[in-house]
């Protein structure tokens, strides 16, 4: 909850480790292995036991890409070079979707949990959900938390939590006793730093 400090209370918190961007970069992986496995066994064969980390590299950095271009296009290109082989994979937002459908309901069970420990059970208790990270780019989280109550970003929502950390270091740093924190740090006594 906001406090009169320009700070936050934290009075629920839940966490699942294998809920975040990277978890959605694998489940994503494990579709391009799928297509690979139907139209060039060969390459995903090379891909899986002998490609070099910049050939390995580069498929990651193209599944990260395809994932963040789905939350603003209706399709994207997933590209696997290696071994004199390539491979152009297409994948639509619906196709994306459903493969991460598993893990947005486990988003969602699990913010309707936090808002529950709150006291929080109906949407108009609720200010604002603020989201942040990468995926919460992603329409379908959008979508599916709506119905938990209003949503709302900060900034851009890759770099906030990293951006609220850095203050966070700084306050804790010059200030390391709360009560003494400078005016207008928006420290206080009962903030606590979000879990990271």
């Amino acid at each position: 909850t906001a406090t009169d400090a320009n700070s936050f209370d934290i009075i629920a918190a839940r966490g699942d480790n294998s809920l975040g961007g990277k978890n959605l970069d694998a489940v994503l992986r494990g579709w391009v292995d799928h297509m690979l496995n139907d139209r060039n066994p060969d390459l995903l064969h090379f891909i899986r036991t002998s490609a070099p980390l910049h050939v390995t590299r580069s498929l990651d950095d193209s599944i990260q890409r395809a994932k963040e271009l789905l939350s603003s296009s209706p399709s994207a290109t997933i590209t696997v070079n290696g071994n004199g082989h390539q491979e152009t994979l297409s994948i639509t937002r619906p196709e994306f979707e459903s493969l991460i459908a598993a893990a947005v309901d486990r988003a969602v069970a699990l913010t309707r949990q936090t808002l529950t420990d709150a006291g929080i059970t109906h949407p108009s208790q609720l200010s604002a959900l603020y989201l942040t990270g990468g995926s919460s780019r992603i329409p379908l989280v959008h979508q599916r938390l709506a119905a938990l109550g209003p949503i709302a970003t900060l900034d851009d929502p890759k770099t906030v939590v990293a951006q609220g950390a850095l203050i966070g270091a700084v306050v804790r740093r010059d200030y390391p006793n709360p009560r003494l924190a400078a005016p207008g740090s928006g420290a206080s006594p009962n903030a606590h730093p979000a879990p990271g």
